[in-house]
């Protein structure tokens, strides 16, 4: 297919049943300096990484959809910039340790890049979740042409030793100074625990209410009892019933006297 433009493999199948395992050191040999749009669900990255070893030296337009994103050891070529890239869609379901070494590095690659969406799902043990500000000094700036940018990232945090001092919402929007980008809202499905003692007054009632950020399965809760009582209204607000309804362990480190309507939004406690 000396002349081959476009090519859609397994996009419209479900990658885990559908994808394929392109690298083989001894074997692979796939050359193209026609292919310009390329939408494929692969089996782990360093399939992503042979694609864009610049042996497709025309690809404008990559969609990829990768199994497991995990380290990678082989011999492909990964350091040569991507000037003719100017789209990126990279999704994984899987979580992923990689996310530092392995996708930070590929963006920075992308120096012409116009468009990126990015659906990830991160473990990290040795830092914080990823925000606007980090999106920005990690990504962002390696990529001066970008003008859109499409992101859900999970992050899934295993650090004893770290405060997470969420940032208010007004904070995260100025983090993107001198670029324009749509509401940014959460939906987590899988938090156990949520430690809001640090937390801005907003966030506290985004949590409880259920606005922005969806919390189905929020179990243990720590917090201040003055911003508990303030965003509920002194526990007569229904919004937040439902997520406080959930809860089987209330964290309060400062002593305080039950209202009288304390146990109708707390009832598991």
């Amino acid at each position: 297919c000396k002349r081959l433009i476009s090519l859609n493999f397994c996009s419209s199948c479900r990658y885990r049943l559908m994808a394929i395992h392109i690298f083989k050191p001894s074997t692979t040999n796939c050359i193209s300096s026609t292919l310009t749009t390329l939408n494929i669900n692969v089996d782990n990255f360093a399939d992503c990484l042979y694609l864009l070893d610049g042996r497709l030296n025309c690809l404008s337009t990559l969609i990829i959809r990768v199994l497991k994103i995990s380290p990678v050891i082989s011999n492909i070529k990964n350091t040569k910039k991507l000037s003719e890239l100017k789209s990126f869609s990279l999704t994984s379901s899987d979580l992923t340790m990689a996310y530092d070494n392995l996708i930070i590095p590929l963006l920075h690659r992308m120096i012409n890049l116009e468009e990126l969406k990015l659906l990830l799902s991160v473990i990290r043990f040795d830092s914080t979740y990823i925000d606007g500000i980090q999106l920005q000094d990690e990504v962002l700036i390696y990529i001066p042409r970008l003008n859109k940018l499409t992101f859900s990232i999970v992050t899934l945090l295993f650090n004893n030793n770290i405060k997470i001092d969420l940032r208010s919402n007004e904070e995260i929007q100025r983090s993107f100074i001198g670029r324009v980008y749509g509401q940014i809202g959460s939906d987590v499905q899988t938090l156990i625990m949520k430690n809001e003692v640090m937390a801005h007054m907003d966030y506290v009632e985004e949590f409880l209410f259920d606005k922005n950020i969806h919390l189905p399965r929020l179990l243990n809760l720590s917090i201040k009892y003055e911003s508990l009582a303030i965003v509920t209204n002194n526990f007569t607000n229904d919004a937040a019933r439902i997520t406080c309804s959930k809860l089987k362990c209330l964290d309060i480190s400062e002593p305080f006297v039950r209202p009288e309507n304390f146990h109708q939004y707390f009832p598991l406690l």
